[in-house]
């Protein structure tokens, strides 16, 4: 199970299949939270984000 992990918009726990946008300042948000304040560099599920980018790699599960 991934780590909790909220978004700052909505405040709300991330699902795996949640579709997250990742800006620039590698901050996800859920698509109707994204303010535009940082260009967006990705788009794809939390799950997806998070096993793409290394530097996500510690809220993956301990196995």
């Amino acid at each position: 199970m991934l780590k909790e992990v909220r978004c700052p918009g909505c405040a709300e726990i991330y699902k795996p299949d949640d579709t997250v946008i990742l800006d620039e300042v590698n901050t996800m948000h859920h698509p109707e939270c994204y303010d535009r304040l940082f260009e967006a560099k990705d788009l794809d599920t939390f799950e997806g984000i998070v096993e793409k980018y290394e530097f996500f790699h510690d809220l993956l599960p301990e196995h």
